[in-house]
């Protein structure tokens, strides 16, 4: 798998993109299942922190072809206007 993880904002309050160009089709669905796992993981680490939740329960997992992607941010409708340009849907 080749990837790359963008995370801005401070520990307490992250922004993240990471999008992962996997090997085959079942390396796809796994990295969607890690990406899931992940997400499960940091809604435990950020329970007491209502905004963090409502971002992370909002968070975009899409896949294009070999591509997984994962989104948590402030602003999921114009993070999913900017994936649907790109071919994610």
């Amino acid at each position: 798998k080749e990837f790359f993880t963008f995370v801005t904002g401070l520990a307490s309050n992250p922004n993240e993109v990471t999008v992962i160009l996997c090997n085959n089709e079942d390396a796809v669905d796994q990295t969607v299942a890690s990406f899931e796992k992940y997400i499960e993981k940091e809604i435990q680490l950020y329970k007491h922190t209502s905004s963090e939740i409502d971002k992370l329960e909002n968070a975009i997992i899409k896949t294009k072809g070999l591509y997984a992607i994962l989104c948590v941010c402030d602003d999921y409708s114009k993070a999913n206007t900017i994936l649907q340009e790109y071919g994610f849907d």
